[in-house]
């Protein structure tokens, strides 16, 4: 009985995990240069974006994914597309520049100079989250 209770205090404080997790992925919001021809990604073809494996978009313009430095909107986006944990998709990116095989993306201190970049940078992607002014740049819809 002692373990039964253990196991559901477990799995309760994963499901808590999970759905704070899944409230703070409602309020991250992809954008990508108006230049980009994508108007939707799966979650794969994100995923693989922003870990440097997809690296040309539709029309044959270079793909330029920027981060956030801010922990709850960088988590919930890890979380949300990457599936990654913060500290695995730096070890992830470490190892990539570490093998010459890339560069992580470039991260912006706000979500302001972010999409100020995004919006001046051919091919460029990041996430920002809900509420930004975002009025320069297009919308990248995730689906499943």
């Amino acid at each position: 009985m002692k373990h039964l209770h253990r196991n559901i205090r477990i799995h309760a404080a994963v499901w808590i995990f999970f759905l704070s997790v899944s409230a703070w992925a409602a309020d991250v919001v992809i954008i990508a240069n108006k230049n980009v021809p994508e108007n939707v990604l799966t979650q794969e073809v994100a995923r693989n974006i922003f870990l440097g494996k997809k690296t040309l978009w539709d029309n044959g313009t270079k793909i330029i994914p920027v981060t956030l430095s801010d922990e709850k909107i960088h988590l919930a986006f890890l979380k949300m597309v990457v599936k990654k944990t913060p500290s695995a998709f730096s070890a992830y990116w470490n190892q990539i520049l570490f093998t010459g095989k890339g560069i992580p993306p470039r991260i912006f201190e706000n979500e302001k100079e972010l999409v100020r970049y995004v919006t001046i940078t051919r091919g460029a992607v990041g996430y920002v989250p809900v509420g930004t002014d975002i009025s320069d740049v297009k919308v990248i819809k995730i689906i499943e």
